[in-house]
């Protein structure tokens, strides 16, 4: 069985995920076709219960048809006493045809005294496992990805970021992470105001929507049963203009909810637009 902590990181990574898709695809309609950077930060904080348990910043760098994006996140809280957890990822690539195709994709993770990382390339057409800590080759509780459902797949982060709201929440996205082959598909449900949260202001219109993960290869059996599959998210529209923005993401568990709030990084002389 996994550990609480375990499955805790599991599901902040999920969160972590969606929450970077949700933020930079509601600015790509203002950068994709610009010719100057665009440069974003954005922060996240994850709570169980009510409890805090983990925070992250993104920066999202966009250039032309070339995007950056690095992240790092760490255990806070009540949490942080049982296990030091941190991370930092990035993923680069660039925009073809209306899409994110990832080029790179390398994340690091270090719980106590453990580390781990994942570099992967995907330049060519079958994505290319260049090194990882474990090593998910070595590893016999999982079966060999067939090649064939490895064709045209990205990382996870430009996987997120690929399914799009302009057709309100109805897109589907293939992953690959390195050791297991998955897609995300999302649904649009209905509107609802947001009440006071702690990180969020008060009465906050969004709109919700759900999103399912579909585990297709690559999966341990603990994982096939203890990973996430199924999740909320609420966004709100953004000043005067048609784009929207995440503010809550919700996963069950068996360890009880498992909920994130977002909002743009707001500085001293620039406050945030939509929090």
């Amino acid at each position: 069985m996994l550990s609480p902590d375990k499955v805790f990181i599991i599901f902040f990574r999920v969160i972590m995920q969606i929450s970077i898709f949700y933020f930079f695809f509601m600015n790509i309609n203002s950068f994709v076709y610009a010719s100057e950077s665009f440069d974003k930060t954005i922060e996240i904080k994850s709570f169980i219960k009510g409890l805090p348990l983990a925070k992250a910043q993104l920066k999202i760098n966009v250039k032309k048809n070339k995007y950056k994006i690095q992240m790092t996140a760490k255990a806070i809280g009540f949490f942080s006493i049982f296990s030091s957890w941190s991370q930092q990822a990035n993923s680069n690539g660039q925009f073809l045809n209306n899409s994110l195709v990832s080029h790179m994709y390398f994340s690091k993770d270090q719980r106590n005294k453990k580390e781990g990382h994942m570099k992967i390339d995907y330049s060519n057409d079958l994505p290319n496992l260049i090194s990882a800590q474990p090593d998910p080759r070595n590893d016999k509780r999982r079966k060999i990805i067939e090649k064939e459902i490895l064709k045209n797949v990205v990382d996870p982060i430009a996987g997120i970021l690929n399914l799009g709201l302009k057709d309100k929440c109805k897109k589907n996205s293939d992953i690959f992470d390195g050791k297991r082959r998955y897609a995300i598909r999302s649904n649009l449900l209905r509107a609802e105001v947001l009440h006071s949260e702690f990180f969020l202001s008060d009465k906050i219109e969004a709109i919700k929507c759900s999103f399912r993960i579909i585990k297709i290869a690559g999966y341990t059996e603990k994982e096939l049963k203890k990973f996430p599959t199924a999740g909320y998210l609420w966004l709100t529209k953004y000043s005067d203009t048609d784009l929207y923005f995440p503010v809550k993401l919700e996963i069950q568990s068996n360890w009880g909810n498992f909920i994130s709030l977002i909002r743009e990084r707001i500085d001293e002389d620039n406050e945030s637009n939509y929090m």
